[in-house]
């Protein structure tokens, strides 16, 4: 079976690089899909089923990387990420870490005219195989954090400040504004937890109609067209 492979990069030529170079692979890789944005990520992830996503960490000037890696690691399990950045700071290595990335590699890797087609060959199929890649100068990074002997305050103080970013990063408006019903609410809050309509269904001791109809409203009302929006939107405006 070949690995299939998605990406997402905003930045044209690089994506463009990276397609191309599974396509060269296309013997061993299988390219599903490469995009620019994250608006999708829910229904490109449950429709082409990706062994690996390739995930650049600030997807149009924002940290949606981020939130992608944290919604594939609580909906999608089994998927692998590797995270590809320009940035190599302790912080930006340490998050993505403490989230559950599986690989990492720098976009400072790369050279302009070529890509280190040996090195993502490797990464790729060290994920798909079920460990981790990462590159010899954040492995620097990650044993220098390691020897620190608060290790376990700064992930948990991590993990705190993802959700507080959450919390604050937005300037949209505040939950009281959004008109939710206790029964959207519900929903809503269901698909947080990654469950799918027919779970909600079940669980909720309803049709999967009326919760499709429950999430077109909530959709309505958040204004956005996907789980992955909705959720988004939800967080940012503490609505869960």
């Amino acid at each position: 079976m070949q690995r299939r492979l998605l990406i997402y990069e905003d930045d044209d030529d690089l994506r463009r690089q990276l397609t191309n170079l599974v396509y060269a692979l296309r013997g061993e890789f299988e390219l599903a899909g490469a995009f620019a944005d994250i608006s999708q990520l829910e229904t490109q992830l449950s429709q082409l089923q990706p062994h690996v996503v390739v995930m650049d960490i600030q997807l149009q000037g924002d940290d949606d990387g981020i939130l992608a890696l944290y919604l594939i690691k609580k909906r999608f399990q089994a998927i692998r990420v590797l995270m590809l950045t320009m940035f190599d700071t302790d912080d930006k290595v340490f998050n993505s870490i403490c989230l559950g990335a599986d690989g990492y590699m720098l976009k400072s890797d790369f050279t302009s005219r070529q890509l280190p087609q040996d090195a993502l060959r490797k990464a790729i199929r060290t994920l798909y195989e079920g460990g981790a890649y990462i590159t010899p100068s954040i492995a620097r990074k990650i044993i220098s954090l390691f020897s620190e002997n608060e290790l376990q305050d700064r992930i948990q103080s991590v993990r705190q400040r993802f959700q507080d970013w959450f919390s604050t990063r937005s300037d949209e408006k505040p939950s009281s504004a959004y008109r939710l019903t206790p029964a959207q609410h519900g929903i809503l809050k269901q698909i947080a937890t990654g469950r799918q309509t027919r779970e909600i269904a079940r669980d909720l001791g309803i049709s999967e109609n009326t919760v499709n109809t429950h999430i077109k409203a909530i959709y309505s009302e958040l204004e956005v067209h996907s789980r992955t929006m909705a959720l988004r939107k939800a967080l940012e405006a503490r609505l869960i």
